[in-house]
């Protein structure tokens, strides 16, 4: 195994049982009990048709030399002995980020009482490629 090619996250999801993934809100993102596998984003160079073929893998290729690989865990290590294998990771939490993104903008105190602020009735714009969008949260 290539250690400095797997994210932290997926080294510690990696590392801990199905039972201690489960119980916690991101380390068993990316896992899927159905399939018994996991699908991972990895950073690549060249062709990953070997690697597709070797490990019998699915891959979906994005831009960006990035993919969306679905593998069985003892595979992981294998993938990152592979020269074309840049980078593994295990996609994030969406409640997560939404949940890092509140407090990193300071909103907290303003959503807490006296305040209770919560966005309702806001008018919101988005303006892309010439177009005009409006919405009113709810």
């Amino acid at each position: 195994m290539v250690e400095s090619k797997i994210s932290p996250e997926l080294m510690v999801a990696l590392g801990t049982t199905e039972e201690e993934r489960e119980k916690s809100l991101d380390l068993n993102v990316g896992y899927s009990d159905l399939l018994d596998k996991w699908e991972l984003i990895i950073r690549y160079t060249g062709s990953l048709e070997e690697i597709k073929e070797e490990l019998d893998i699915s891959v979906e290729e994005l831009l960006g030399s990035y993919a969306v690989i679905r593998i069985s865990q003892h595979l992981i290590d294998r993938l990152s002995e592979y020269s074309q294998i840049d980078y593994i990771e295990k996609p994030k939490s969406l409640i997560l980020s939404q949940m890092e993104g509140i407090v990193a903008s300071c909103v907290n105190r303003v959503r807490l009482p006296d305040y209770n602020l919560t966005g309702r009735g806001t008018l919101v714009a988005c303006l892309d490629s010439g177009e005009f969008v409006n919405l009113v949260l709810d």
